[in-house]
């Protein structure tokens, strides 16, 4: 290990109490590609002996290691850590894994990886973070984190700043607390153009990606669970998978709220299919300026929503919205929409059942302004009630169904 006589350093490991290397130095940040002081160059086998080759117990302070390049495979695989480990600003030449790993907890914030991290199957009894951390690595699987079966008792930060050149694979994991993946930029993608893998994950609080989270190819959290809400606003979905999909989320079930936008773009289609939501569904002044290969822009199959569903307010489809044997048990509004996309095979509205009122004031169908809604009381009456009609009766009314009574002042 190179460093100065007059900074601290790991020693060994039954010396070390609550260790901070590179206390009082200014906190070197690798992601913004500064020269790494050599003084703070240490290898991993010395990290992992300290890590895991103690007789005594440890300070419950854990280890923290500051700022320094960390050289060689970091091999925690199976380890049984009982106390923090935290990682500030440091660079990892090579992958970092704690595969099947016991961990109490995990902080990589402001950390950079040339190599991957590998977490699968690991627990943590605490939360893992990685504030601003940049995996710059990818293997040929095209993954930058791999955290199949990766258990999180606490919440998981990838936000403020994180970014990945490489997917995050996620599949089967389970998240105790929180899911934050604000602000974070996904760069890059596997061999199916997808850059967060995450089906199967169980959320017990919320899962965020807003505040500027970009994503250059497909999220992916089919069959996932969010025990709050699903937020997904202030964010830009730029990938398609080969099926031209965004956001991939058969199956999903959400407690609380699904809340796309505002400010959300999305370059490929939207797809909730046999999904459930126990509050609202939120679209309010997203923007969805692609569609799949079919022509879709939401697709929404037999989806099942508690509350309201709202596709208003400056909501904007570019292809057909789909929701065959969707059944909404709340209002269903489209103030201010914008249904710019029909096709031969995909009309823009599909068959519906809304369990109260229909709101569909002032909606832009493939760009003409239209002031009414249609509604279907019935699969076996066919009877139509309009509201405040300005425009001919082709509206492609079939395409709207509801089970609910008729809302008075309606004609």
């Amino acid at each position: 290990m190179r460093q100065q006589n007059d900074r601290p350093g790991l020693g060994e490991p039954e010396e070390w109490n609550a260790v901070v290397l590179g206390a009082g130095l200014p906190v070197w940040r690798p992601v913004f590609r500064s020269p790494a002081p050599t003084a703070l160059t240490i290898s991993a086998d010395e990290v992992r002996a300290s890590v895991i080759g103690r007789t005594g117990p440890a300070d419950p302070k854990g280890l923290t290691i500051q700022g320094a390049v960390i050289e060689g495979v970091l091999d925690l695989s199976g380890a049984v850590v009982d106390f923090p480990l935290r990682f500030a600003c440091c660079r990892f030449v090579n992958d970092v894994v704690a595969e099947q790993s016991r961990l109490r907890s995990l902080e990589l914030d402001g950390s950079a990886f040339s190599g991957r991290l590998l977490l699968s199957g690991c627990l943590v009894a605490g939360h893992l973070s990685l504030h601003g951390a940049a995996l710059e690595g990818r293997g040929d699987d095209g993954a930058s984190l791999i955290g199949d079966g990766l258990r999180v008792a606490d919440s998981v930060h990838l936000d403020e700043g994180f970014s990945s050149m490489g997917t995050i694979r996620l599949t089967g994991s389970h998240v105790g607390g929180d899911f934050v993946l604000d602000g974070a930029k996904l760069t890059g993608a596997d061999a199916d153009r997808v850059s967060l893998a995450a089906d199967g994950v169980r959320v017990d609080g919320k899962v965020s990606m807003s505040n500027g989270f970009t994503s250059a190819g497909t999220v992916r959290l089919v069959g996932a669970g969010v025990g709050a809400q699903l937020a997904v606003r202030d964010a830009s979905l730029l990938g398609r998978d080969a099926a031209g999909n965004a956001f991939v989320a058969d199956s999903l079930k959400v407690t609380g709220n699904a809340v796309f936008g505002p400010e959300l773009t999305a370059d490929g289609a939207i797809r909730l299919v046999g999904g459930h939501i126990g509050g609202e569904l939120t679209m309010r002044g997203a923007h969805l300026l692609g569609a799949d290969d079919d022509g879709v822009s939401l697709v929404a199959a037999r989806l099942r929503v508690d509350d309201n569903t709202s596709l208003d307010e400056d909501f904007i489809a570019h292809g057909a919205v789909k929701l065959i044997g969707a059944r909404l048990a709340g209002h269903l509004s489209m103030t201010g929409a914008k249904l710019l996309g029909q096709t031969a095979s995909a009309p823009a509205w599909s068959p519906i059942a809304s369990g109260s009122t229909t709101t569909c004031t002032s909606v832009r169908w493939s760009a003409q302004e239209r002031s009414d809604c249609r509604v279907h009381r019935s699969p076996a009456v066919c009877r139509w009630r309009v509201l405040r009609s300005r425009a001919p009766t082709t509206l492609a009314a079939a395409w709207l169904r509801t089970d609910c009574e008729s809302t008075p002042g309606w004609r």
